[in-house]
């Protein structure tokens, strides 16, 4: 890893050290959406949020009900 890359992850790493406890979450959510951006394809997003409507609607199901009972 080059020098530039190490010093940027040390001052990230410093300044999330130095975040209150309260700001914590948010920039967790912040990292997770930038991650998200690069990984998650538009396909993805659009069964995850069907996922999470249904969730919201009651209609989930168990583990069981999904894969069974495993040995």
């Amino acid at each position: 890893m080059s020098h530039i890359f190490d010093h940027n992850r040390e001052m990230l790493h410093k300044l999330i050290d130095d975040l209150p406890e309260d700001k914590l979450p948010k920039a967790a959510d912040l990292f997770e959406k930038m991650i998200g951006e690069e990984t998650v394809s538009d396909e993805d997003k659009k069964e995850l949020e069907i996922a999470r409507k249904e969730i919201e609607n009651g209609e989930s199901y168990s583990f069981d009900e999904v894969f069974g009972e495993l040995d």
